[in-house]
């Protein structure tokens, strides 16, 4: 698992979990405020990957980056962050329409308990399914999605005031047992 203080890094994570592309992280993350040490960071990586997808729509270069984070979160031994960047990488396949390369891609990654990170996986599986035609196996993720969708919202609604601590959630979506160096 990465460890850091670097507050660029700290808002890549920041951004992946919450698929935040403001102006800000994009200024940073792609400008040249980005020093040879950002470039091994795998959030870095997985972050821009998710850039290229949703606001450029260059699923060539998405999926090139998501493997670059994923070959990096490999060998820091991060599996929530693996997960994060084989869902990015899957979903990219979707958009290039190898849809079997990206239920591939899913098959051999671990699962996450992380619920942004879980539901990505679930999007993507979905998505490649229905580019199979498999309409049985894309509501299967589909269900599962919408149940961690809906979990993570109750989380967010408790953190925000807006429901009863009492109902049961999951544990929070960034915990400070997986990123510690993050600030609550």
């Amino acid at each position: 698992m990465e460890s850091t203080n670097d507050p660029i890094v700290q808002q890549a994570i920041r951004a992946v979990l919450d698929l935040d592309l403001d102006a800000f992280a994009r200024d940073c993350i792609f400008g040249t405020v980005l020093s040879p040490e950002h470039a091994q960071s795998p959030w870095i990586w997985c972050w821009r990957a998710m850039a290229q997808r949703i606001r450029y729509g260059d699923y060539t270069a998405a999926f090139h980056h998501a493997q670059r984070a994923s070959d990096l979160f490999a060998l820091s031994d991060d599996r929530d962050g693996y997960a994060r960047s084989v869902a990015e990488a899957a979903i990219a396949c979707y958009h290039l329409g190898q849809y079997v390369a990206g239920l591939h891609l899913l098959a051999a990654c671990p699962a996450s308990t992380q619920p942004s990170i879980a539901s990505a996986l679930a999007l993507a599986r979905y998505l490649n399914a229905i580019g199979l035609n498999d309409l049985a196996a894309a509501l299967n993720a589909a269900e599962q999605g919408s149940a961690l969708w809906r979990t993570n919202q109750r989380h967010n609604d408790v953190c925000a005031g807006r429901l009863s601590s009492s109902v049961t959630l999951c544990p929070p979506i960034i915990t400070a047992a997986n990123y510690p160096w993050l600030d609550s």
